[in-house]
């Protein structure tokens, strides 16, 4: 016996099980998943992640001027530094009910230029490259562009703990361009 009132061998044990569960925490820290910055918009009760690579603003809704004829998820044009933009809703283009809409997310690189009306722009996160690409819902959720799942985390920042749908741009913007 010891100090500790323990036999040798089971300290010799307790030991190697802790230097074994240190070992593995720090390799677990040095095997930090990759992640991707998102724009997590709210549409109703829902979020959508927008890969924040493809957004290049966002600002306050201003008026629009509608389209006689256009498509329902049209809400029609504003003119943003000088261009003619198309508004598409992001919550009708989807299908689903939507509050109000409070900001719009211009987009980069599209012809010709367009805007997503949102309810709410919630912030910028990074979120796990797991979770973007390992969509439970191959080529997308019934023909729609969501790629990918987000599960709600009550560790993550606030904005992000529900959890969130992540879109896919081309896809869900594909119907609605030339």
């Amino acid at each position: 016996m010891n100090t500790t009132g323990l036999r040798p061998e089971r300290v010799d044990a307790l030991l190697a099980a802790r230097s074994a569960a240190l070992a593995a925490r720090s390799r677990a820290s040095r095997e930090v998943e990759e992640t991707r910055a998102y724009l997590v918009c709210a549409c109703g009760a829902e979020r959508y992640a927008l890969p924040l690579a493809e957004v290049s603003a966002v600002i306050s809704a201003c008026p629009v001027t509608p389209v006689p004829g256009s498509p329902a998820a049209l809400l029609g044009v504003v003119a943003l530094s000088g261009s003619i933009v198309s508004v598409l809703a992001l919550g009708r283009m989807l299908g689903i009910q939507a509050g109000g809409v409070g900001h719009f997310v211009r987009l980069r690189g599209q012809e010709p230029p367009v805007v997503l009306a949102v309810d709410r722009a919630v912030g910028v996160f990074e979120i796990g490259v797991t979770a973007s690409s390992a969509s439970p819902f191959p080529g997308g959720l019934g023909g729609q562009a969501v790629s990918g799942y987000c599960p709600p985390d009550p560790n993550a920042a606030e904005g992000a703990r529900e959890g969130c749908s992540i879109l896919d741009l081309p896809r869900l913007l594909q119907p609605f361009l030339p």
